[in-house]
């Protein structure tokens, strides 16, 4: 399963996501977050909910640069088994409307004895 984000596919999208969500300014520069999730499978519905936890920061570059560690576990299918991830994203403001997102990240499946490897970027268009 690659990571729930606006640059996946489609089809692994969740239909349904419910997030709860707290960060903590500790800095100026650094904020760390934690989050837990709950998404449902795009064909299954509210039938089959998928859990997710992690744990990210986004450390302030400058007025327009972010870097954003993430690390987490998420339940991936129903066998209900775990897969940790890790994932670094930069972020750069390009003009007040628009984000530049670049970043890269790992899976690791305990069960299947899989590991994923991706890449990702796009921009955001804000109004």
């Amino acid at each position: 399963m690659p990571p729930a984000s606006v640059y996946a596919p489609s089809e692994t999208q969740a239909k349904f996501q419910l997030d709860v969500d707290s960060a903590y300014q500790l800095t100026p520069n650094l904020t760390i977050d934690a989050r837990s999730q709950g998404a449902t499978s795009h064909t299954a519905g509210i039938g089959r909910i998928l859990p997710e936890q992690d744990l990210g920061a986004d450390i302030s570059l400058s007025k327009s640069t972010v870097i954003a560690p993430d690390l987490g576990l998420r339940s991936v299918t129903a066998r209900a088994h775990a897969q940790s991830f890790g994932d670094l994203c930069v972020k750069h403001l390009l003009s007040r409307c628009i984000m530049f997102d670049a970043g890269i990240g790992t899976t690791f499946d305990q069960v299947d004895h899989a590991k994923a490897h991706y890449l990702a970027a796009g921009l955001s268009l804000r109004p």
